[in-house]
């Protein structure tokens, strides 16, 4: 049993490699980001270690309108967490609330993806796989908001920013590669890239919160139409 929960933790491991990459750009951005912001280092540096949401962080290190526009963006992010809790649920409930707990942290749209990836296939300890994926890519983003902040300056900004761009669609290209053979996980991913230029324009700031849920939204009701019509048809 040992040597199963190794393995487990050795996969998460290693399918941490391919995502950590794509959080360096993005959270020596957010050190930047909050460097360039009204906030200090030990503020810039809580929100990573407490809070860990990439879109939320980049909102409040650049909002500023204040708590009208930060409150809605919470409350969008903790509906989108209660939904990825849910889903995660009958893979980590045999783990006790003791453990959960802290660990939930570590909990992020490329943590989540890649457990429900893997978790399709026998695991024996999904806990360790959890902790194996998601525990480098929050020691990750902590170093890189660390430097990112130190380092900053107008110089560089621009150049991360540019980095951000390149990553970020080689994330979401893995991620959808993660979850081939179901078409609407990787249509989701699709249409996700082709609408999100659109809703940046009318939902500025919220865009990077509020475009997922609509496209999710879209998809499952599209997926509880179509579904059944398969079902009658075999």
């Amino acid at each position: 049993m040992r040597t199963a929960s190794m393995s487990d933790w050795r996969d998460g491991l290693r399918d941490s490699v391919g995502f950590g990459a794509a959080f360096i750009p993005l959270y020596l951005a957010i050190g930047i980001a909050g460097q360039q912001s009204t906030h200090t280092f030990s503020e810039t540096m809580g929100l990573t270690l407490l809070l860990f949401s990439t879109p939320l962080q980049f909102a409040i290190t650049q909002n500023h309108g204040g708590f009208l526009v930060i409150a809605p963006l919470i409350l969008i992010m903790n509906a989108r967490f209660l939904l990825f809790s849910a889903n995660l649920a009958p893979f980590l409930g045999k783990t006790s609330f003791s453990k959960l707990i802290p660990s939930s942290i570590l909990l992020c749209p490329s943590v989540f993806s890649g457990c429900m990836a893997r978790f399709k296939k026998p695991i024996t300890r999904p806990f360790h796989y959890f902790l194996g994926l998601g525990l480098p890519i929050w020691g990750i983003s902590i170093v890189c908001t660390a430097v990112g902040f130190l380092l900053a300056g107008n110089a560089i900004s621009p150049f991360w920013m540019l980095m951000i761009k390149l990553v970020l669609p080689f994330q979401f290209t893995m991620l959808a590669a993660k979850h081939w053979g179901e078409h609407f996980s990787v249509a989701s991913y699709v249409l996700g890239f082709i609408v999100a230029p659109f809703f940046l324009g009318f939902l500025h700031e919220f865009s990077p919160l509020a475009t997922p849920l609509l496209v999710g939204f879209f998809m499952v009701i599209l997926e509880y139409f179509i579904e059944p019509k398969k079902l009658k048809i075999n």
